[in-house]
């Protein structure tokens, strides 16, 4: 399963995501992302900016992510019943750590 991994970041500034060309134009959009934490609710509201070379003002979506920390997802597996036989950072199979944005799991059920 994947499963995002928290990164609890400064609400005022945007953060790189990626690029894509546009299949109409061509030209390149430029995704940023900005953040904003509700620590009760552990809810992400994100915000993504897709900005087009043309200067043009950017589009943006919304949408608000429940955020599941590394231990506490390792605890919700352990106590339905599965073993995690593997936890990775990303596809590429590095390891999982701090600074990884995936959390990659490789499950079976407990017999």
């Amino acid at each position: 399963m994947e499963v995002y991994n928290p990164s609890l970041r400064d609400p005022v500034l945007r953060f790189p995501i990626g690029q894509y060309p546009n299949p109409d134009t061509g030209e390149t959009v430029t995704v940023t992302e900005s953040v904003v934490y509700d620590a009760a609710a552990q809810v992400n509201d994100a915000t993504w900016y897709y900005q087009c070379e043309n200067g043009n003002k950017p589009r943006m979506t919304s949408i608000d992510l429940r955020v599941i920390f590394p231990q506490e997802l390792d605890a919700l597996l352990h106590y339905n019943s599965f073993i995690i036989e593997s936890k990775y950072g990303d596809f590429d199979e590095t390891n999982f750590d701090s600074s990884s944005q995936r959390q990659i799991l490789v499950c079976r059920l407990r017999r």
